[in-house]
């Protein structure tokens, strides 16, 4: 019994040295919202100078809402809302399609990344156009901020993805 105790615990150090060391992500809900209430202000994409495009991040509804507004040309083009739904958090993305996507933060993200996947959506039809299927953001530092994005159309993915930079 001891020599099998003994292997036991040899197996278990083994495993446990040998693991990549990952550094712990915040599986808090509460403190990701956090994360997203930190974009607050407004994002360009990394190598463009002008303002044709930008992203804002703004708090409302007396902070248990971050809003992602998409300003194209200097008009609205979409939003995004981001709110607590009690463990969770919850993404609304009202896109210029007319259809509106809720996707669901995935727990399990990898180390400064906040990913979400779909949960359902509202206003569409198979014969519609597309809708937001996947959303992340990575934290790349040095006030960069890797968006990405995958919509699904027709059961085709389509990925996108921008890299921001503080306006």
């Amino acid at each position: 019994m001891i020599g099998n105790l003994s292997k036991l615990v040899v197996l278990f150090l083994g495993i446990a040295i040998f693991q990549p060391v990952i550094a712990s992500q915040d599986n808090d809900a509460e403190a990701i919202f956090e994360k997203i209430k930190g974009l607050a202000g407004e994002w360009r994409e990394e190598g463009t100078e002008n303002d044709d495009f930008v992203i804002s991040f703004t708090g409302t509804a007396g902070g248990s809402v971050v809003l992602e507004s998409w300003l194209y040309n200097g008009r609205q083009h979409s939003l995004t809302a981001y709110h607590l739904d009690n463990d969770n958090l919850i993404v609304t993305h009202y896109c210029p399609q007319g259809n509106q996507p809720r996707l669901s933060w995935q727990n399990n993200s990898a180390e400064n990344t906040l990913a979400f996947s779909f949960k359902d959506v509202t206003n569409f039809t198979l014969d519609s156009k597309s809708r937001l299927d996947s959303l992340s953001f990575t934290w790349l530092g040095n006030g960069k901020l890797q968006r990405e994005e995958t919509y699904l159309k027709s059961g085709e993915q389509l990925p996108s993805s921008l890299t921001l930079i503080r306006k």
